[in-house]
Protein backbone atom coordinates (compact mmCIF):
# COMPACT_ATOMS: atom_id res chain seq x y z
CA UNK A 1 0.00 0.00 0.00
CA UNK A 2 3.19 2.34 -0.40
CA UNK A 3 2.63 5.18 -3.45
CA UNK A 4 4.34 3.62 -6.70
CA UNK A 5 7.45 5.83 -7.82
CA UNK A 6 4.69 7.80 -10.21
CA UNK A 7 2.25 8.65 -7.63
CA UNK A 8 5.42 9.98 -5.86
CA UNK A 9 6.19 11.96 -8.30
CA UNK A 10 2.57 13.06 -9.62
CA UNK A 11 2.33 14.18 -6.12
CA UNK A 12 6.07 16.43 -5.64
CA UNK A 13 4.78 17.84 -8.81
CA UNK A 14 1.38 19.08 -7.62
CA UNK A 15 3.03 20.46 -4.29
CA UNK A 16 5.92 22.08 -6.41
CA UNK A 17 2.82 23.36 -8.83
CA UNK A 18 1.04 25.05 -5.99
CA UNK A 19 4.04 26.44 -4.47
CA UNK A 20 4.59 28.21 -7.71
CA UNK A 21 0.83 28.97 -8.06
CA UNK A 22 1.19 30.48 -4.08
CA UNK A 23 4.73 32.42 -5.18
CA UNK A 24 3.03 34.04 -7.99
CA UNK A 25 -0.21 34.56 -6.04
CA UNK A 26 1.94 36.06 -3.39
CA UNK A 27 4.12 38.07 -6.18
CA UNK A 28 1.45 39.60 -7.90
CA UNK A 29 -0.21 40.58 -4.51
CA UNK A 30 2.24 42.37 -3.46
CA UNK A 31 2.50 43.93 -6.88
CA UNK A 32 -1.42 45.34 -6.67
CA UNK A 33 -0.24 46.26 -3.19
CA UNK A 34 2.25 48.53 -4.67
CA UNK A 35 0.24 49.96 -7.26
CA UNK A 36 -2.58 50.72 -4.34
CA UNK A 37 0.15 52.37 -2.31
CA UNK A 38 1.38 54.15 -4.49
CA UNK A 39 -2.60 55.25 -6.39
CA UNK A 40 -3.36 56.14 -2.31
CA UNK A 41 -0.45 58.51 -2.32
CA UNK A 42 -0.76 60.65 -5.47
CA UNK A 43 -4.68 60.85 -4.41
CA UNK A 44 -3.62 62.28 -1.32
CA UNK A 45 -0.80 64.54 -2.89
CA UNK A 46 -3.03 65.75 -5.52
CA UNK A 47 -6.07 66.22 -3.05
CA UNK A 48 -3.83 68.04 -0.26
CA UNK A 49 -2.78 70.16 -3.65
CA UNK A 50 -5.98 71.29 -4.29
CA UNK A 51 -7.38 71.90 -0.58
CA UNK A 52 -3.78 74.50 -0.56
CA UNK A 53 -4.87 76.10 -4.15
CA UNK A 54 -8.60 76.11 -2.70
CA UNK A 55 -7.79 77.85 0.41
CA UNK A 56 -5.40 79.98 -0.75
CA UNK A 57 -7.89 81.69 -3.63
CA UNK A 58 -10.75 81.70 -0.49
CA UNK A 59 -8.07 83.54 1.40
CA UNK A 60 -7.64 86.03 -1.70
CA UNK A 61 -11.20 86.67 -2.37
CA UNK A 62 -11.58 87.68 1.20
CA UNK A 63 -8.25 89.93 1.50
CA UNK A 64 -10.05 91.49 -2.22
CA UNK A 65 -13.44 91.63 -0.66
CA UNK A 66 -11.92 93.44 2.65
CA UNK A 67 -9.68 95.90 0.86
CA UNK A 68 -13.10 96.66 -1.74
CA UNK A 69 -14.97 97.24 1.54
CA UNK A 70 -12.32 99.25 3.26
CA UNK A 71 -11.86 101.60 -0.21
CA UNK A 72 -15.91 101.77 -0.35
CA UNK A 73 -15.97 102.95 3.10
CA UNK A 74 -13.62 105.84 2.87
CA UNK A 75 -15.11 106.96 -0.19
CA UNK A 76 -18.42 106.85 1.32
CA UNK A 77 -17.01 108.83 4.64
CA UNK A 78 -14.83 110.97 2.18
CA UNK A 79 -18.67 112.03 0.52
CA UNK A 80 -20.57 112.93 3.50
CA UNK A 81 -17.85 114.91 4.93
CA UNK A 82 -17.78 117.07 1.78
CA UNK A 83 -21.43 116.98 1.75
CA UNK A 84 -21.26 117.99 5.66
CA UNK A 85 -18.75 120.89 4.43
CA UNK A 86 -21.08 122.37 1.76
CA UNK A 87 -23.10 125.24 3.35
CA UNK A 88 -25.85 124.81 0.64
CA UNK A 89 -26.59 120.87 1.96
CA UNK A 90 -26.20 121.69 5.37
CA UNK A 91 -29.25 124.05 4.81
CA UNK A 92 -30.82 121.47 3.01
CA UNK A 93 -30.39 118.90 5.38
CA UNK A 94 -31.49 121.30 7.87
CA UNK A 95 -34.84 121.98 6.03
CA UNK A 96 -35.40 118.45 5.49
CA UNK A 97 -34.62 117.51 9.28
CA UNK A 98 -37.33 120.54 9.87
CA UNK A 99 -40.01 119.58 7.32
CA UNK A 100 -39.56 116.11 9.30
CA UNK A 101 -40.21 117.47 12.75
Amino acid sequence: SQPTRQQKVVRWASIASSMASVALTSSVLRWVLGIRRITVERVMTLTLRTARVLTSSAQAQVAETLQSGRVRASEFGEGVRQIFADPRAQVTVASAIGGAA
